[in-house]
Order: C-alpha cells, then sequence, then structure tokens
C-alpha cells in the first residue's frame, strides 16, 4: 500500500470509532459514550527563518465546559524535519508532541486529555518553511448518563475488586487489551484483545486512574497512551469461540518507548488449557456503578448510573477469580464477573505461574447460572497470527534513529529513552566503541557551561555520548563520553544561547536498552552549606541548586516581627551580642524585606566559583539578640557551580 492510501486508511479508521459493530448480543464492549463537534482552525503556511526552532501559532481548543475528555482531530498537517505540535491539556499540563510520522501512526488524531480545553502550539524547525496544521473537528466525550450495559456478574453479588496489573490496558472503543510474551526476544512486544474490538479502537493507554464520581472516565498522561498499528494487525469476529485480535503498537512519540518498555510487563500465554474446576482469573476495564468490593444486587452493576457519585471504579482495572466451567478446542467457559469493557480481557490460571488461558470476550453469566465465554489462546488461528503479527517488525521505526531526525531535548531531565532496534551511524564515535546509537538536539537558553550526561538510576545499558556542533552533513565533534559514572556517560562543554547541538548516544560494543538523557547548567560542581549562625530559634530553608540559570527560594519561617533576608556575595561570620551565638553571617549586599527570597541565577560563566551567602532575620522581637531586638537564622553558603 503507497504512503498516501495508507495515510487516508488511519484517517478513515480514526473516523470508525462511532461505527455500529455486527457483534454478538452478549459481546462486552463498553463504547465510550462521546460525539464529534466541528473545531475548525489552521494555522496557515508558517515559515522560520531563524537558525532555532521557534513557536510559530498557538491556539486554544476549547469544548463546552461539562465535557470531561477530548481528542483533537487533524485534517491536515505539513511538518518538516524537526517541526512538531505540541497539545497540551489545560486542566492536569499532560502533553504530547507529534512529528509528521507520529500524526500518520495516531491516524490523524492526538492522544487523549482530560478536560474541555487544549493549547495547540505549532514549533517550526531551523530554516524551515510550508510548517502546518489544519484541526477540523474534535471528539469530546459526552456528560454521562445511564448506560445500561450486558449484565455476565455470576452470582447476587459483584465480586470485583480492584486490579494493578501494569501489562493490561484500555482501548478507546471500551476493551481492554494486553501486552503478550511474544517475541520472548526484544524490548516491543506484541498484543491481544476481542476481535469485534475492531475496527474502532485505535489507542490503547495503560494504568488509567480512577474515573469520576459521575462515571466519566480518566484518561492517563499521553506517555502511557500508544497508537494502535492497525495495518499491521490481525483480527476476526466470528462469535464466541473465534473472537481475537492481534496486533503491535507504534512507539510513544513523546518517549520513543514502547508499551512493554513503558509498562515493564507482558503476560506468558499457557500451552494447555486446564481442565474444568480449575479457578481462573479474569482482569479488565469492565463497566462499573459500585464503589464497594462485594457489591449486592450484581446483576445491575453493570449499569453506572451518574446521579448516585458512585462511579469511580467505572471502567477501571478490577479483576475476580472464579471456576472454569467448561473447556473445548474452541470456547474456553467460566464463572468470572465481568461488564461491559471487559471484551479482550485476558483469562488467567490463577496461582503462581498466572500463564493467560483465553481472552475474554462474552457475556453469559446471571445471578442463576450460565457462564461467560472466551476464545483460547491456545487455538490455531490465534498461534498462526500471532508468529505473523510478533515476528514481523512491527512497532513503528525508532524515531531518533537517524542525525537527520532528532528527538528534542530541554534543559532538566529527560526521557526515558531507548536504543533498542536502532542502527549505527557515521562518524565513529570518538571514544568507546559504540553502536545502536540515536540522535537528540537541544538549543541552549543561555550561555555558559552545560553538564550532558546519562547517570541516573533508570539506565539499563552501557551508553557512549557525543556532543556535535554543525548539520549532519558537517559534524564537528565537541567532546566524547564513556564509563563517566560507571557504565554512564557525563560530559561538561561550554554552550552558546540559541545555537543547535546535536548529542548522539550510543550503546558499548553495540547494546541496547533504556537510559535518561539530562542538560543540566553550570558545571555541576556548585555546593550548599550552613554556618551555626543563629538565634533567637528562626528557621531558614533553601530548595534548588546553585547552577548556572537554575532557580534557588529561600524561606523564612518562625518569624515574629518584621522579617528579612539578607544578601551579601561573601561570608564575614562577625559575631553580634556577644558572647555569641548570634551572628552575621554574609557580607551585606542587601537587606530584602519579607520571608521569602526567589534567586534565579545569572548564566554567566564568570559566575562559576562565587560565593553567596543568605542569612535572615527577624526584627523587633524579644528573642535573639536583646541589644537588636532581632533574631538571627543559620546562614546558608552557596557555591555557584
Amino acid at each position: 500500500m503507497d504512503r498516501s492510501r495508507s495515510v487516508a486508511l488511519r484517517r478513515v479508521l480514526f473516523g470508525a470509532v462511532l461505527v455500529s459493530l455486527a457483534v454478538d448480543a452478549r459481546a462486552q464492549v463498553a463504547t465510550w459514550h462521546a460525539h464529534w463537534e466541528a473545531f475548525a482552525l489552521d494555522s496557515g503556511a508558517r515559515a522560520n527563518p531563524l537558525p532555532v526552532p521557534v513557536v510559530v501559532w498557538r491556539q486554544f481548543v476549547v469544548a463546552s465546559p461539562r465535557t470531561p475528555w477530548l481528542r483533537v482531530s487533524f485534517a491536515h498537517t505539513n511538518l518538516p524535519p524537526g517541526s512538531r505540535v505540541r497539545l497540551v491539556s489545560l486542566l492536569d499540563g499532560a502533553e504530547q508532541r507529534l512529528e509528521q510520522i507520529h500524526v500518520e501512526q495516531w491516524a490523524f488524531g492526538s492522544a487523549y486529555f482530560n478536560g474541555n480545553a487544549v493549547l495547540v502550539e505549532l514549533e517550526a524547525a531551523a530554516d524551515s518553511a510550508e510548517n502546518r496544521v489544519v484541526l477540523d473537528r474534535i471528539w469530546a466525550g459526552d456528560d454521562p448518563d445511564t448506560v445500561r450495559q450486558i449484565e455476565s456478574i455470576c452470582g447476587t453479588t459483584d465480586d470485583r475488586i480492584p486490579g494493578s496489573h501494569p501489562a493490561i490496558g484500555r482501548t478507546d472503543l471500551g476493551c481492554t487489551g494486553w501486552i503478550i510474551q511474544r517475541p520472548t526476544i526484544g524490548d516491543d512486544k506484541c498484543h491481544l484483545s476481542a476481535g469485534h474490538c475492531f475496527p474502532g479502537s485505535n489507542v490503547i493507554e495503560f494504568f488509567p486512574p480512577l474515573s469520576n464520581a459521575n462515571c466519566s472516565i480518566v484518561h492517563p498522561h499521553p506517555n502511557q497512551q500508544f497508537a494502535i498499528d492497525i495495518g499491521g494487525m490481525r483480527s476476526v469476529n466470528a462469535g464466541p469461540g473465534d473472537d481475537w485480535a492481534a496486533f503491535r503498537c507504534f512507539r510513544n512519540p513523546n518517549t520513543g518507548l514502547t508499551t512493554f518498555q513503558t509498562m515493564g510487563a507482558s503476560i506468558a500465554l499457557a500451552a494447555v488449557i486446564p481442565p474444568v474446576n480449575t479457578i481462573a482469573r479474569v482482569t479488565g476495564y469492565g463497566t462499573d456503578g459500585s464503589e464497594v468490593n462485594g457489591a449486592p444486587n450484581g446483576e445491575n452493576n453493570c449499569t453506572c448510573a451518574p446521579g448516585a457519585g458512585t462511579g469511580r471504579r467505572n471502567q477501571y482495572q478490577q479483576t475476580h477469580n472464579g471456576p472454569i466451567t467448561a473447556v473445548s478446542a474452541t470456547l474456553v467457559q467460566y464463572r468470572l464477573d465481568t461488564c461491559g469493557g471487559n471484551s479482550g480481557s485476558p483469562v488467567f490460571e490463577d496461582g503462581p505461574v498466572n500463564h493467560a488461558i483465553a481472552i475474554h470476550t462474552h457475556g453469559g453469566c446471571t445471578a442463576t447460572g450460565g457462564a461467560n465465554r472466551g476464545t483460547p489462546v491456545t487455538k490455531q488461528a490465534v498461534q498462526n497470527a500471532i508468529l505473523a503479527v510478533c515476528l514481523s517488525g512491527g512497532g513503528g521505526p525508532i524515531p531518533n534513529d537517524l542525525c537527520s531526525a532528532p528527538t528534542r531535548i530541554d534543559l532538566g531531565p529527560n526521557g526515558p529513552y531507548s536504543n533498542v532496534g536502532a542502527t549505527a551511524s557515521g562518524p565513529t564515535f570518538a571514544c568507546g566503541t559504540a553502536g545502536s546509537d540515536v540522535w537528540f538536539d537541544f538549543v541552549p537558553t543561555c550561555s555558559g557551561p552545560h553538564v550532558l550526561g546519562t547517570c541516573t538510576s533508570t539506565r539499563t545499558v552501557d551508553t557512549v555520548l557525543e556532543l556535535f556542533g554543525g548539520t549532519c552533513g558537517t559534524l564537528t565533534s565537541l567532546g566524547c563520553s564513556d564509563d563517566v559514572c560507571a557504565a554512564g556517560s557525563s560530559l561538561t562543554r561550554v554552550l552558546n544561547q540559541g545555537q543547535r547541538y546535536l548529542i548522539r548516544v550510543g550503546g558499548r560494543n553495540g547494546a541496547q536498552g533504556a537510559f535518561d538523557l539530562s542538560v543540566q547548567p553550570g558545571t555541576g560542581t556548585g555546593s550548599i552549606t550552613r554556618l551555626p549562625t543563629g538565634c533567637g530559634g528562626l528557621q531558614f530553608g533553601s530548595t534548588g541548586s546553585p547552577s548556572l540559570g537554575a532557580l534557588m527560594t529561600f524561606q523564612l519561617g518562625g518569624t515574629q516581627g518584621t522579617a528579612y533576608v539578607v544578601l551579601g556575595l561573601g561570608v564575614v561570620n562577625q559575631a553580634l551580642c556577644p558572647p555569641s551565638p548570634c551572628r552575621l553571617g554574609p557580607a551585606p549586599v542587601v537587606a530584602l524585606p519579607g520571608a521569602r527570597y526567589e534567586l534565579t541565577v545569572p548564566c554567566d560563566p564568570a559566575l562559576v566559583g562565587v560565593t553567596v551567602a543568605l542569612q535572615g532575620a527577624d526584627v523587633f522581637v524579644p528573642t535573639g539578640c536583646p541589644a537588636l531586638q532581632t533574631a538571627f537564622s543559620d546562614t546558608i553558603v552557596a557555591v555557584i557551580g
């Protein structure tokens, strides 16, 4: 299929969320109740003649005030290499960053954002033209209403309890999907769900929070949402016993990680189905109108009524165990409590191994009998699909495998990232022997020394790091680091404000794994110490680090009179009201009124090594130094580094 047809197909699939599904009447989908709203925005063609990336257009997308969540639909995007769309929820600050390839992978839609308003920004790459983003509509969650779902509670009470399995996610049609342990090697695993959940499911999200009391669902951060690779999936929707889907997901556009790398868990599949009366367990995202375990009138609990104020477990992960009642080559039946939304859930053999035995697809339980049903994972058609999908590569390319498509990073910690599946690129590393490299770019906001490194506890690979100036065709190595912090890398270089730098991180001898990449201003040699100059019970604390460009906050506590923060460029430690301990710590430059002081360290290399001393004073109080009617705090001494 050519690229234009593939793009068109994914956009059509996004629009198919509301499609009427011809499935068995007991299929357990819990459709997210939402509607399309027209919302036309066009950035127009935007150019950026500057040598650094800049935001060239921004606008707000706002739905009606009671909208619980929304998803943006793009009619058209043109994002040259290095350009991207940034979307931010105004409710919780959740953010998603999309380059052109990500927009296409996400079927020309965004992640799901909580609240009714999203900021959309177009960030144009340096020296780029014809940047454009066009929005035509939004997929907006409805104000929740009472929705009657198919009952499949086995008995008179609903015995589901909250679960916490990291490999089990919720799809945006209102189904459940899960990460399986295939392929057995590598960090890009496949997924299973019910066939009748497709078409319609385009996104799977992991660890969604508790829903609102009025039954409306809450979405996790976009870092935990993944676009489903619809074009590479295999599925069948032929009723109980022959209802399944095997698929991959694209890497997360924010982090570059797969579902397995993000969640750190997968589910092994059973080789044989256990016999009748074996205790099994189902875990998924069914509807729920009660917030208690063992809720009575279980047959009614698959309905969530907003007015009851008990909807927090609605389509939240829950689990229940019970007996298998029937087994055949094509069908597994069990007495396990489920509701709409459980379609696609894994059914486990409950025990120390916890291998999955079936994909839950259909209800059938009642208060007096019956059984819920699923497709066994041992079914040959399911196994064939797993082989075809899971051994086909899938999962999308490493987004920053090439110098020409680096991932943008900012000051502070960035990541986690991964080089799993990355190729080696030139030139040869200036230090160490490395391959499987990935690329990043960084534009400093101020001039001065910066520390770049992978020295964090999340690192699972021995890294080599190299910094470049110039462009991909004319790279100039500015430094290389290997094994500075155990198997991590760290490099300090003076960087210029507004200049674009390229950073390459590879695995030593081609090793692959996860890592963070941090950029901190300064040299990393700053320090904080305290001098015991206080008297009168006045407390003085600080937050932040004394590094170039950083914000430090100083706070006084225990004041009774008029508070001041005394600032000095150096330490004098002068005795007051002898005998000590009451002392004046800094060489005074200024006394600032108030109990709180914020200091932004200028990004000036000349300040490295400068000592700043700060002390709090409380004037017109009977404690401390009686002759001065002043209490003094200990002195905080900060050496800028």
